[in-house]
């Protein structure tokens, strides 16, 4: 009876000594995740808010807009709605810019797939009017003509010894899918000034930053203003169909043995409702793209008589073959430019998403399964994403097909290539009668690697973050990662700070606008693109060692100016 009281005894004290030794180890980890908590620290560049704009870009005054948008919820089906109200006010300089960018919309430069469908007078007639609009500029800038409609400017700085910058965007626009033109509150090419509002095609995507960036050259050089360090400015006539003319641009330049300081090019906006637990509008900067790659898988089998179907058929090989690519999708990871961009804006989040931010070493799982998985924006964030998007078999409903094929779109994380991603494929469905290959399109496999990582601690970034934070100061900044391909990615042979940014305000509700039906830009977003390209070009020469120091994190002062 006492050996068993003892052993009891000596069981109880093992157990209380391993509740105490657990409760101490728990109440430790959360000791140091509160502390990491606790330090977390601002990266926003907030000693720039105080510079005061310059009189050039002064003397662009703003005008403003009355807008109201609404977003439903994907979990309960909830009306979400945002609304600002201000006065609209414009100069006679800027109705004269907006009548610009209305003129520029009217032209139709769509590029196709097939070039035989493109209209190359159009892209002509559109030229020869940016010519015409824009005298002094053209008077002064060096210019010439590559890939046959697209625009390379030179305005040559007073310090030659500086690498230029150089700001670019494209001048072609997607088709308007057909049958849909009636759905247009205005037609899609008519520029239409309404309600607060430019509409037509290529307002968003992005004949908004080519004249945009116009109008600010001209505005400088009228004024009389030259930069100290040179700028290029490159319109490309055919990024829409992945095309070469920006291509050329990058390969003149690295003939020429030119080096950027850094490049800025369309990708990311200021985003207003799509940050979860961030009321305040973000600026979202890319400073990475993903790759691409089409894939396309085949079956070949026996045809025959539907009346005598064999066990397996080509359409049920190639289903279960595209199963598995939905089932098995690529490894993700809250890792490189998502967290990122976490940890940029986690010092502005409500505590428990600061809390699991500041702790992804131990919560990165949880959070990536839990939460990030759960909505498709974040789950593309994760990982290389892949969209089956085409399915082709049969001919008739009686008939077997002989052949059944089906187009994967994946787009590439940084991290993987399209070697992995096609190993990942043949690996995945792992069935010989499964003929997996890049697909091809006018020639040229389809497909190309991620681009390079852009530092947040180069000048470039500074020049960049830090017009954003003057022009805009009461908006937070933060790098991410582009899930669309730009032009940009050409030019990483001449810099590596490449950076993809224009500055007008997207809600939920506007994302299906950009190639989709109703396609505008608000007067106030126009404006405000113009007044920050003014503020950039003179900003650029700034980038010397101080702006460098602010960029690292060793400038002094009371404000915190680390990005």
């Amino acid at each position: 009876k006492g050996g068993r009281s003892r052993h009891a005894g000596s069981r109880t004290a093992l157990y209380l000594r391993a509740v105490g030794g657990l409760s101490l180890f728990t109440a430790s980890v959360l000791c140091v995740m509160l502390y990491r908590t606790a330090q977390l620290e601002s990266r926003q560049l907030t000693a720039i808010r105080g510079v005061p704009l310059s009189p050039h870009t002064l003397a662009w005054t703003t005008a403003t807009r009355t807008t109201t948008t609404t977003h439903t919820t994907e979990d309960d089906d909830t009306i979400a709605t945002h609304t600002s109200s201000t006065t609209a006010t414009t100069t006679a300089q800027q109705q004269a810019a907006i009548q610009r960018f209305s003129d520029l919309i009217r032209f139709a430069s769509v590029s196709h797939q097939n070039p035989a469908h493109d209209h190359a007078q159009v892209l002509t007639d559109m030229i020869e009017y940016i010519r015409a609009a824009y005298p002094a500029s053209h008077r002064t800038l060096d210019q010439q003509q590559l890939g046959c409609h697209t625009l390379l400017y030179l305005w040559k700085g007073t310090d030659l010894s500086l690498p230029p910058a150089l700001l670019m965007a494209h001048l072609d626009v997607v088709p308007v899918e057909n049958g849909t033109e009636s759905a247009w509150t205005y037609p899609p090419f008519s520029g239409a000034i309404a309600e607060g509002f430019i509409w037509g095609r290529g307002t968003l995507d992005t004949k908004v930053s080519a004249v945009a960036i116009l109008e600010a050259v001209e505005h400088l050089v009228m004024r009389g203003y030259t930069p100290k360090r040179s700028v290029y400015v490159s319109l490309g006539h055919d990024e829409e169909v992945g095309g070469t003319g920006n291509k050329q641009v990058a390969d003149y330049l690295h003939k020429r043995g030119v080096k950027l300081e850094y490049v800025l090019d369309e990708g990311g906006a200021i985003t207003l409702g799509m940050v979860n637990g961030i009321s305040q509008p973000v600026a979202m900067i890319g400073i990475a793209e993903k790759g691409f790659l089409s894939v396309q898988l085949e079956v070949e089998q026996k045809g025959g008589h539907a009346g005598m179907p064999p066990v397996e058929s080509a359409i049920g090989i190639l289903s279960t073959a595209l199963s598995k690519i939905e089932r098995n999708p690529m490894p993700g990871s809250i890792s490189g430019v998502f967290r990122q961009s976490l940890e940029y804006l986690a010092p502005h989040t409500p505590f428990l998403q600061k809390f699991a931010i500041s702790n992804l070493w131990l919560l990165s799982s949880a959070i990536s399964r839990f939460i990030l998985e759960r909505e498709p924006a974040t789950r593309a964030s994760l990982r290389t994403t892949a969209a089956l998007t085409m399915v082709n078999a049969g001919t008739k409903i009686n008939v077997l097909p002989q052949r059944a094929t089906a187009g994967i779109n994946f787009r590439i994380k940084p991290g993987d290539t399209v070697r992995t991603v096609l190993d990942y494929v043949r690996h995945t469905v792992a069935d010989p009668r499964v003929t997996v290959t890049p697909m091809v399109d006018n020639g040229n496999t389809s497909g190309w690697d991620p681009s390079l990582v852009s530092s947040t601690s180069s000048p470039g970034w500074a020049n960049v973050a830090g017009t954003v934070s003057q022009v805009f100061p009461d908006v937070l900044v933060s790098p991410y990662l582009c899930m669309m391909a730009t032009d940009s990615r050409w030019f990483y042979s001449v810099t590596d700070s490449v950076y993809r940014f224009v500055p007008y305000v997207l809600t939920p509700a506007d994302l299906q606008r950009i190639h989709g039906t109703n396609e505008r830009v608000s007067i106030t977003d126009f404006l405000n693109t113009v007044k920050f390209m003014l503020q950039l070009i003179q900003n650029t020469p700034a980038t010397s060692a101080a702006t460098t120091a602010t960029a690292t994190g060793t400038a002094t002062g009371t404000a915190s100016a680390r990005v």
